[in-house]
């Protein structure tokens, strides 16, 4: 049986910064403040784009952080695999 899903790591060194308030220097002061808004584009050829923005909310001061992912998926060809 192999591992079904992904295990992600953040060294504590990076969660550190990556959740440090701009605005009042507070750690770990980032909370998610909604759900992230996720948007889909197909193109033709089948190639899926997903594009989602996240906003963080400082627990301190109440600074609000935007943050952009965008993931490019590939159309998987079965007829290659077999």
């Amino acid at each position: 049986m192999g591992l079904t899903g992904y295990i992600v790591f953040i060294s504590p060194t990076n969660y550190h910064k990556l959740t440090r308030c701009n605005q009042c220097n507070h750690d770990f002061a980032y909370k998610e403040d909604c759900k992230p808004d996720v948007r889909e584009t197909t193109t033709k050829n089948g190639t899926t784009t997903r594009y989602t923005t996240r906003t963080y909310k400082c627990r301190f001061c109440g600074n609000l952080k935007k943050e952009h992912e965008t993931l490019k998926m590939d159309p998987i060809n079965y007829a290659d695999k077999v």
